[in-house]
């Protein structure tokens, strides 16, 4: 059920005060089960607004309260830095891309997650090809990427692709478009540099991940180290 659409009486709620589930005029006490997502909740203690994300399975803070029952998590307003916060995914190793013109990605499982800001807790890695995935509430993030590409072909230069995907999008023939960045690589073996950016609204269970192509006739497309960095928009 959206808030749009719920009684008022659930969509907007008031309570004394933050903390204690045993206090039934907290907003921790609230039973969040027939609540929709997106209700808000006025705290008249303090003054705050507080924002429901059922989908949240966010670790719990002082900004990220958990409901004594239901599914959620309540949000302060104005703090979604606190729970979205930056991290790099730093790959090394023999990655290596399926080669045929069709976006592919790493096939190493040498990939690893470090904390830039906030909480690491909104984060996990799937070591294996590198799927980032976010637990945390909605909002805008920057993900960069700069990866050296190298391509196996000695006779001819290529082009090469590199994108950020979202949820595993970048799927069949690669093309220039607004979320990956083409260059030619002109001597087999050695290594480009290539770095692109995209902006994406993350929500909670949603993944990013670097994905690469080449063109049809390289004979093998390879990345020997990778940088894919996330921080709130």
């Amino acid at each position: 059920m959206s808030a749009s659409r719920a009684p008022a009486e659930l969509r907007f709620l008031i309570r004394k005060v933050r903390d204690g589930v045993a206090n039934p005029d907290s907003l921790a006490s609230i039973n969040t089960t027939e609540l929709p997502d997106g209700a808000v909740c006025s705290v008249s203690d303090d003054g705050t607004l507080w924002r429901l994300d059922k989908s949240s399975s966010f670790m719990p803070t002082s900004e990220a309260i958990a409901p004594v029952a239901g599914p959620g998590r309540w949000f302060y307003f104005g703090v979604e830095a606190f729970a979205s916060p930056g991290v790099m995914v730093v790959g090394s190793g023999a990655n290596t891309f399926a080669v045929g013109g069709n976006w592919g990605q790493p096939t190493s499982s040498e990939f690893a997650l470090q904390q830039l800001t906030g909480d690491l807790n909104a984060w996990s890695l799937t070591a294996l090809g590198g799927i980032l995935t976010y637990a945390g509430p909605s909002r805008l993030f920057n993900v960069a990427i700069y990866a050296s590409m190298n391509v196996g072909d000695a006779t001819a230069a290529r082009q090469v692709f590199v994108g950020v995907s979202h949820n595993n999008d970048l799927t069949g023939a690669a093309a220039s478009d607004g979320n990956n960045i083409s260059a030619t690589l002109s001597t087999a073996s050695i290594q480009y540099v290539l770095a692109t950016s995209r902006l994406v609204r993350l929500s909670s269970g949603n993944t990013l991940r670097m994905k690469a192509a080449a063109a049809s006739a390289a004979s093998s497309l390879g990345a020997a180290a990778v940088r894919m960095i996330v921080s709130p928009a």
